[in-house]
């Protein structure tokens, strides 16, 4: 009887190992491939009160566009790399060396300047961001966005959901969606693969 039981015990566990569910992989969008061979990103501009949003975004705004773009090499450069800049949104005007730096000392064939010009990081995050590109050889402004993302509206809750069923397994959705409206590091981590999405289908 003992024994029946045991075998009974080891089918029970054997079957109910066999229903377990294997965690999902996260779905990896395909690669596309750019014009650009190297893109420099220009640390962003803070306007807000805060230290970190454009540090933050900066680094993921990298991160998710050199895992969207193939044979691309995304790099950041510190303002400090660029001592003539300035300040092109308020100046209106990108300086010629240093767009020719970053050319020839950087091998950039395209560059990306932003600005975080407003950020709400408490319960449901909002960031509001400008960015334009700018290609080295020819001076042309191949993308621009100009974007309010607001974690309060149901809009943007939609696109939390759709990123976090697509992305289920990865460290960015390990603690569920809910993370997105409560974190505002990840939710510009969400707001910059966003980003990366449009400018990799843009360039």
């Amino acid at each position: 009887m003992k024994a029946i039981a045991l075998a009974g015990m080891v089918l029970t566990a054997v079957l109910l190992a066999g229903c377990r569910s294997p965690e999902a992989a996260p779905q990896t969008a395909p690669r596309v491939a750019i014009r650009f061979k190297r893109i420099a990103i220009v640390e962003f501009y803070n306007r807000t009160p805060y230290t970190e949003p454009a540090r933050q975004f900066t680094n993921a705004l990298q991160e998710k566009l050199a895992a969207r773009v193939a044979s691309t090499d995304v790099i950041v450069l510190p303002r400090s790399a660029l001592p003539t800049l300035g300040d092109p949104f308020v100046a209106g005007r990108f300086p010629l060396d240093a767009l020719v730096s970053i050319r020839e000392r950087f091998l950039a064939d395209a560059v990306i300047i932003g600005s975080i010009d407003q950020h709400s990081p408490y319960w449901k995050p909002s960031v509001h961001f400008t960015l334009k590109v700018i290609d080295t050889a020819t001076a042309q402004f191949p993308c621009a966005l100009t974007e309010e993302w607001d974690a309060a509206t149901e809009k943007v809750r939609d696109e939390i959901d759709r990123y976090y069923a697509s992305n289920y397994g990865s460290d960015d959705c390990r603690f569920g969606p809910d993370v997105f409206v409560t974190s505002p590091s990840r939710f510009l981590t969400f707001v910059a693969d966003r980003t990366a999405q449009k400018l990799a289908a843009a360039l």
